[in-house]
């Protein structure tokens, strides 16, 4: 009898090790993929460089770069918040341009939305950890994309 709770205890931890090996690595896969969407990812700043043919193409090419590997992991929120600052993104990009003030109310609305993407992937890719964030969202509790307004 003693035997067979031995092996009991042994199947029950190889199967809990094997699960929790498993998070381990989805979440070091998230975290690898977070960051390099955020080095990847046009940055507020960017909003600021005149239009051309280049800048839009470098743009497109490093956007969907990014986005394909983030469809794997990034949790419902991170992809809204990635569609919000898109969104706020394109608004900015077409009402600034390398003569506007340095802190223009949209690029402020701008960054704000880009600190949103990085407290949501770090509210997701270290929930477990000391490091995750556990403050509220700032993102819509409905679901819907508010882009005006969002300072207040």
């Amino acid at each position: 009898m003693i035997w067979f709770a031995g092996i009991l205890v042994s199947l029950i931890s190889f199967i809990a090790g094997r699960i929790l090996n498993q998070s381990e690595s989805v979440l070091s896969d998230k975290r690898r993929v977070y960051e390099a969407f955020l080095e990847t990812y046009p940055a507020p700043n960017e909003a600021y460089l005149d239009w051309s043919d280049q800048v839009e193409s470098d743009r497109l090419a490093r956007i969907n770069r990014a986005n394909a590997p983030l469809l794997l992991y990034a949790s419902k929120d991170v992809l809204q918040a990635i569609s919000l600052y898109s969104e706020l993104f394109a608004t900015a990009d077409d009402e600034l341009n390398s003569g506007s003030p340095a802190l223009h109310p949209t690029y402020k609305e701008l960054a704000l939305a880009h600190n949103d993407i990085a407290l949501e992937m770090r509210r997701d890719a270290l929930s477990w950890s000391v490091f995750g964030h556990r403050g509220p969202s700032r993102l819509p509790k409905n679901g819907q994309l508010e882009v005006k307004g969002l300072l207040k």
